[in-house]
């Protein structure tokens, strides 16, 4: 459950609460400190006590080893010797055994004297078997010199280590007694420091969880209220998530940012509204003018062309008519070409007519004067007879 969703009555009984459950934490961890500390100091004298029991216990199979290793060489009768060398690996396996378990156990200081032992420990095993194989083949000469010399030389180092890593586990082991007892005290001096650390820190949490959970919201409630007040409707709103009564206050306030800013909305809207129509009227009224002035044009454009038809100009055109009145200035074009034609059959006609109204006078002309002069010779010869 959310912190922020209880009542600040809730939250109240809860930092009252958390002072009881951290006295009782207290107390708990001061018991439970003590019996820590019982259990580490049993756990560090037993590892100390295995410790130094495996350190013996390898010692002494160490010895046991090197001491099968020169009974095979002084056993006369061949049939012990792979019984004695069993022994051998028996007790081998053991001690190595035995070093797994040890090292564990060993810190950075004991490692300096337990690492030569592990390092030397196979390197023995080694040369024991070839003690071995020698006496197999009866090459006493070789096990003489390998009991005398590698094998010895190597016994001692593991020897001397061993003696070391014992001498150390028991100063080791006196030491832990010591420290055991200043950790005892430390402990108890820590309990106590966690007792009032404990007691601080709660202290501190309850005055933090009123401060972030009651007074800063409160705070950022108001400074949010001013703002809106100004006509900041860009505020930030905190609290709308949570379910207590600072939750429900904010849920209030954030109510009133919705209901201004529907409010400037609507305004803006309107305004906007209002303005579309503005422009509309306007588009309108040029649209209108628009017109207008293209039906002047149209109409300047036909009294010309009329104007020239009245004046006998039948090659008068129209151009450059707007484009709802493009098709009438072209019918207007096509009348006067089709005008222009006719007249021009007419024009053809008459001058056809005129032409033979002509030749008909001539002709009329000459009937005459021909009837005339024959009058003429007929009044001549009357006159003669």
């Amino acid at each position: 459950m959310n912190i922020k969703n209880i009542s600040i009555v809730a939250k109240l009984s809860l930092i009252i609460a958390a002072f009881s459950t951290l006295a009782m934490t207290i107390i708990a961890v001061a018991a439970l400190g003590i019996t820590s500390n019982q259990k580490v100091v049993s756990g560090t004298l037993s590892d100390q006590q295995m410790s130094l029991y495996l350190v013996g216990i390898a010692g002494e199979l160490k010895t046991s080893l090197h001491q099968t290793a020169f009974q095979i060489r002084v056993e006369g009768n061949p049939k012990q010797w792979p019984i004695q060398q069993a022994h051998f690996d028996m007790e081998a396996q053991m001690l190595a055994s035995d070093l797994v378990k040890l090292r564990p156990m060993m810190d950075s200081r004991d490692l300096t004297l337990f690492n030569p032992i592990a390092n030397e420990f196979p390197k023995y095993v080694a040369l024991e078997r070839k003690v071995y194989d020698s006496r197999v083949a009866g090459d006493t000469a070789s096990v003489d010199a390998l009991l005398l010399g590698d094998l010895s030389r190597a016994f001692d180092v593991m020897d001397g280590d061993f003696e070391k890593l014992l001498q150390k586990q028991k100063q080791d082991m006196d030491q832990a007694g010591l420290d055991i007892n200043a950790k005892a005290q430390a402990t108890l001096y820590q309990l106590l420091l966690v007792g009032l650390i404990g007691t601080a820190a709660a202290v501190a949490a309850g005055l933090a969880m009123a401060v972030l959970q009651i007074s800063r919201p409160v705070k950022g409630l108001t400074a949010a209220m001013v703002k809106l007040a100004a006509g900041d409707n860009a505020v930030a709103i905190d609290g709308l998530e949570r379910k207590d009564e600072i939750g429900r206050m904010a849920g209030a306030l954030g109510v009133f940012k919705d209901a201004a800013i529907d409010k400037l909305r609507l305004e803006g809207e309107a305004a906007a509204l209002r303005e579309a129509n503005e422009r509309e009227r306007l588009r309108a009224e040029e649209t209108l003018a628009a017109a207008a002035r293209e039906q002047s044009q149209v109409l300047s454009f036909l009294a010309d062309g009329l104007s020239g038809l009245s004046d006998g100009d039948l090659t008068r055109r129209v151009d450059d008519f707007p484009g709802e009145y493009r098709k009438l200035g072209e019918d207007f074009n096509a009348a006067m070409d089709t005008l222009q034609e006719a007249m021009k059959v007419i024009a053809g006609n008459v001058a056809g007519i005129s032409s033979g109204a002509g030749e008909i006078s001539q002709a009329s002309d000459d009937l005459s004067k021909r009837t005339e002069q024959q009058a003429a010779s007929l009044e001549e010869t009357a006159a003669a007879l």
